[in-house]
């Protein structure tokens, strides 16, 4: 299997458990085995972000934050016009703030809590909405749009 292919993986591994856990987590009415159930889909979707940012960094980047740097300016400004790399930082960012939510849920009732961070859940709906559907091409960008679809129906729900 080639590099490229661990690297897109994980991105939409990650991307799909997300989602899933939205999706379950919308369904459950109190604590209960859907909380957990979430929980899990959410933190190991947060590990495979994690081991995604990695494998990209070793992979692709060489462990060079100024080339990954470099390749997400040159990306943005094919589709915007404008050279910013600041997307990596972004994505370290939604990393951290990730992994930090998944350890602060880790008890039931911190679960409960975990519904009420919206500004969170926006923050990373805004970043899987560009890696997933703005930065893709073709069928690509249709898998982002069959995996989001599900998180803007379970918000809707709620």
């Amino acid at each position: 299997m080639s590099s490229e292919v661990w690297i897109r993986g994980t991105a939409w591994a990650s991307l799909a458990l997300w989602s899933g856990s939205e999706w379950v987590s919308s369904r459950r009415t109190s604590v209960d085995r859907g909380s957990i159930v979430a929980w899990r889909l959410n933190a190991l979707g947060a590990s495979v972000f994690v081991l995604h940012l990695f494998l990209a960094m070793q992979i692709r980047h060489g462990w060079s934050h100024t080339a990954a740097v470099q390749e997400t300016a040159r990306q943005t400004e094919v589709l915007f016009g404008i050279r910013d790399g600041s997307g990596v930082w972004l994505n370290y960012l939604m990393g951290l703030l990730w992994m930090a939510d998944v350890w602060r849920s880790r008890s039931p009732v911190s679960v409960e809590a975990r519904s009420s961070r919206r500004w969170l859940k926006g923050f990373l709906f805004f970043m899987w909405f560009n890696a997933a559907i703005v930065f893709p091409h073709g069928a690509w960008r249709l898998l982002g749009v069959a995996l989001l679809t599900p998180v803007v129906v379970a918000w809707r729900r709620r």
